[in-house]
């Protein structure tokens, strides 16, 4: 859609069809207000998307979505997605032999492989549980009037081993957090890890674009325009990249702002690259995490999870990568030769499909980063999980926060 002379004023105007601007619309609309959601891409989303590829189902990045966020009870229509669900855990890859660690309140049937894995003491699997049961009503509220330190310090103070941190944590929640140091903040650990451990672990049957899509068939369409970028504002007008203009009462600062308003924010970056498997490689539904490998810190069989995602008798290997700077060339042939060695493939049927680099991937929320204040101006205000915190389910509040304020 294209500006019309409709669309010359709007009391509200958000900037972003991210998660954030698309649930500050789905309120905006059911109380039936004024407002015009503008973006410069192509489809919504913002960094939650999914590709669609000769068959195949790419997400930009590997994502997943956790069911027991509470907003996202509320804003989605869950049976409508027809979640595909991940085991429990994870398996880790060290000593050239994979281990389970799963949940087995969840998975009573891995036990006993959790039970004897030896990757984590006996003391450390109790911890685990103490843990999840301390953490289980851990929520959005309860980020302001937390006691913050960093992942690691959290952990090692909780008492768990050195071994045990380094062996599930950093990797595990390093591919959470998109960093593998853990100093993200211990607040966020505690949300995260209260929703992987009351909820399950899922992706939409067609890919992560369904969930912004839902949210995005419920906003009238003359409401929302893409293919659109704001290239500048003055005062209460934003200025179109054809030369038109929008004027607006209310601005909401939703998307990658930093081209129209200039942010302090950090953010950490992921490497994903997609290959396929000539033949289906295992009916494994674990995500796969690597503590040793210097390279590689993930790897899902994502159409184990979601046959949709690819054509029959292939398999889709999802593997995301942090932060290591060697050039794409070197690393699609390191990776096939990794691959190839630990899953004991042939070589020649591991052919590159994709690769997503984003810069942008995840805010890095740091010690202290939940006592900053995003408030807005007179007209402007700033949505989005950098105002929150680093989920989808963060990205839902400050779209509702906003919604919040502009109506009351």
């Amino acid at each position: 859609m294209t500006i019309s002379i409709n669309h010359k004023f709007t009391e509200t105007l958000i900037i972003g069809s991210g998660i954030s601007g698309l649930t500050c619309g789905n309120i905006l609309e059911k109380e039936k207000k004024d407002f015009l959601i503008i973006d410069k891409n192509n489809k919504v989303g913002g960094r939650v998307q999914s590709d669609y590829l000769d068959g195949f189902i790419l997400d930009k990045g590997f994502q997943v979505y956790l069911t027991d966020y509470s907003l996202g009870k509320k804003f989605l229509n869950y049976s409508n997605l027809n979640f595909c669900f991940f085991k429990p855990g994870a398996k880790i890859y060290k000593n050239s032999n994979f281990y389970n660690i799963s949940d087995p309140l969840k998975n009573p049937q891995e036990l006993h492989k959790t039970l004897f894995s030896p990757l984590a003491s006996f003391s450390d699997k109790l911890k685990i549980l103490y843990l999840k049961n301390l953490l289980s009503k851990f929520d959005n509220d309860d980020f302001l009037n937390d006691k913050d330190m960093s992942t690691k310090e959290y952990l090692k103070k909780f008492g768990f081993s050195l071994k045990f941190i380094n062996d599930f944590f950093v990797p595990f929640f390093g591919g959470v957090f998109l960093e593998n140091e853990l100093t993200t903040s211990s607040s966020f650990f505690k949300f995260v890890f209260s929703k992987f451990s009351k909820g399950s672990v899922v992706i939409p049957k067609k890919g992560m674009q369904e969930i912004p899509n839902q949210l995005y068939n419920n906003i009238s369409d003359e409401k929302v325009i893409l293919n659109t970028k704001v290239v500048s504002l003055d005062n209460n007008k934003a200025i179109i990249n054809d030369g038109t203009f929008i004027e607006f009462k209310k601005l909401v600062l939703a998307g990658d702002i930093n081209d129209v308003n200039p942010r302090m924010i950090k953010y950490n970056s992921v490497k994903c690259f997609y290959f396929v498997c000539d033949e289906k490689i295992s009916n494994d539904k674990y995500i796969h995490l690597f503590p040793e490998d210097d390279l590689i810190n993930n790897v899902v069989f994502i159409n184990n999870i979601s046959p949709s995602y690819a054509p029959n008798d292939v398999s889709l290997l999802s593997i995301s990568l942090i932060g290591n700077f060697l050039k794409t060339e070197n690393l699609i042939k390191i990776i096939q030769n990794k691959i190839s060695k630990i899953y004991r493939i042939n070589l020649n049927k591991i052919h590159f499909l994709k690769k997503y680099e984003i810069d942008k991937a995840l805010p890095h929320q740091s010690i202290g980063y939940f006592e900053r204040s995003f408030k807005p101006s007179k007209d402007y205000f700033f949505s989005g999980d950098h105002t929150t915190h680093s989920s989808i389910e963060g990205a839902m509040l400050s779209g509702k926060r906003i919604a919040d304020r502009l109506i009351n």
